[in-house]
């Protein structure tokens, strides 16, 4: 029972430290590259009527 609820808790670490990890980086990574278009869409904006 012991070993068993050592190797669960092993488990559920492992998995808590990973997904989170892989989420947070999903997320950044989806952050950054909105935030790169955003800003290149403004930029773009004022390209555009600086031209006009």
């Amino acid at each position: 029972m012991r070993a068993h609820y050592s190797n669960f808790a092993l488990f559920a670490f492992t998995t808590f430290t990973e997904n989170p990890c892989k989420v947070l980086n999903d997320y950044t990574l989806r952050g950054i590259f909105r935030a790169r278009i955003s800003l290149f869409r403004q930029n773009r904006r004022k390209a555009v009527e600086k031209g006009s």
